[in-house]
């Protein structure tokens, strides 16, 4: 919808651009083919406007991408995380094919925060986030949901490819070395798996807040660890 808006805005702006250019430059729309004579003050308005649109889609292009990422780890945030999981779903109903949902959460954030200042806390955010992205496929989708919480969707993945990455994406984390002001620390990460398959066929909402339970049974049982409910397993 803000595309279509930003798209809109502009083509409203340059069709009255257009009709001043003309108007004020009193342009005749005379073009010879016989002759092969273009009006000069046609072919560099019009060449100026084309240029202009060109410029002006890169633009809106940037601007959608800015829209649809978190300003701080610069991947998806939370809003266009869950359209992409509505697309997803979609596309698996239709082309019958299974996808994994984690989230995840640092353990014991808040002592970051605390002992070393939200700046440290900030970098330690972009730094969960590239860690992330450099260890899922391309065809997976990043997304922060809010705070120190994190989501990943694992197109074509089963549950047990899911649990796979998972433990490493654990495994990761916890071995990465973060630096604070005079200090050397490291952090945990609780990891929830949800399961979507063709034979049970749940809504968007259904498999958000099965990770969110998930991801809530391995803060319970002691953090740092990944858990999944196993009769979800139908592969």
């Amino acid at each position: 919808m803000q595309k279509r808006i930003l798209l809109f805005i502009w083509f409203l702006f340059w069709f009255v651009s257009t009709l001043l250019f003309i108007w004020f430059g009193r342009l005749e729309l005379k073009i010879s083919l016989w002759n092969k004579e273009i009006n000069p003050v046609f072919f560099i308005g019009s060449l100026l406007i084309l240029t202009t649109i060109f410029f002006s889609q890169k633009k809106i292009y940037q601007l959608e991408k800015e829209i649809n990422l978190d300003f701080l780890t610069h991947i998806y945030n939370r809003k266009y995380f869950e359209k992409c999981i509505e697309k997803i779903t979609r596309s698996a109903r239709k082309n019958k094919f299974s996808f994994s949902l984690l989230m995840l959460d640092l353990d014991f954030f808040k002592s970051v925060n605390d002992n070393y200042g939200h700046q440290i806390g900030d970098q330690v955010l972009k730094n969960v986030a590239c860690i992330l992205q450099g260890h899922v496929r391309s065809t997976d989708i990043c997304g922060r949901y809010g705070g120190e919480e994190f989501t990943i969707l694992l197109p074509h993945t089963g549950l047990k490819q899911a649990v796979i990455v998972a433990q490493r994406l654990n495994r990761e984390i916890g071995d990465y070395q973060f630096f604070g002001p005079g200090a050397v620390f490291k952090l945990t990460v609780s990891i929830g798996i949800a399961y979507w398959s063709i034979e049970k066929p749940v809504s968007t909402e259904l498999l958000l807040k099965e990770a969110d339970l998930q991801l809530y049974h391995a803060k319970s049982l002691g953090k740092n660890r990944v858990c999944w409910r196993e009769e979800s397993e139908t592969e």
